[in-house]
């Protein structure tokens, strides 16, 4: 899958990205990397263990990465996420569920990209 592609694919903005982080395989490169960050794991731990902040923290952290790369589904799922759990309002469980299927869609694309 090309870069235009996977941001077809995930409804992202591919003109925008490569214009705002200089070259396609600058994008490339931080989507690559994105599967290592740690945030996913965290929120994971966080919300098993029941520490509401950090789980809060770790999904707004996820939102703003998905915000640089341009991924509007997985930042969506972030900020509702991270203010549910923020507030301690809202069905938490769902709304991690909707990260977790975003999070899985972009690093199923993510992997998908050839260039």
């Amino acid at each position: 899958m090309t870069l235009h592609d996977f941001y077809v694919a995930i409804g992202g903005d591919y003109a925008a990205a490569v214009s705002a982080m200089g070259d396609e395989q600058q994008v490339v490169s931080r989507l690559r990397a994105f599967p290592y960050a740690q945030d996913y794991a965290g929120l994971l731990t966080a919300m098993r263990d029941s520490r509401w902040q950090d789980a809060a923290d770790c999904a707004a952290a996820i939102s703003r990465e998905a915000e640089a790369l341009f991924c509007p589904g997985l930042q969506r799922a972030g900020d509702a996420l991270a203010e549910a759990l923020t507030r301690l309002e809202g069905d938490v469980l769902t709304l991690r569920e909707n990260l977790a299927r975003e999070y899985r869609n972009v690093i199923a694309a993510i992997n998908g990209v050839t260039n």
